[in-house]
């Protein structure tokens, strides 16, 4: 088990916003999978994992992940994840930025098939306006 100073120290290295620009190879990419799961007749979605956000970076974090969301809306439907990939909640996380723990996971879960079941997706200008 990890110890409550290893624990803060490795999410003081948490991982930033979605980048800035997609790259040529992730446009492609992605288009690649929209093409494959069309010819398939397969329903594909994006939406972007959740990582521990400090809270006093959540609204600048969200407004990067939204540009970045809005470039992958291009090629795919992006779930309508109110969180857009940040939970301030350091609760919900285990020894990194990015494990959720059991109470995370279960909260992620959820809101993730209630997204699912009701095909909940941003569209172009929501994400714009984020």
């Amino acid at each position: 088990m990890v110890g409550r100073k290893s624990l803060t120290g490795a999410l003081s290295s948490m991982p930033g916003p979605a980048p800035a620009k997609l790259s040529e190879e992730g446009r492609a990419w992605l288009a690649h999978i929209r093409d494959t799961c069309s010819q398939r007749g397969v329903r594909v979605c994006y939406s972007l994992p959740w990582y521990y956000t400090s809270p006093s970076l959540v609204d600048s974090v969200r407004r990067q992940n939204a540009k970045y969301l809005l470039q992958v809306a291009e090629f795919l439907p992006v779930l309508k994840d109110p969180m857009l990939g940040v939970d301030p909640v350091r609760e919900h996380f285990a020894d990194t930025a990015l494990h959720l723990n059991a109470c995370g996971a279960t909260e992620r879960t959820d809101q993730l098939s209630g997204e699912l079941k009701a095909w909940e997706i941003w569209s172009k200008r929501e994400l714009a306006l984020q």
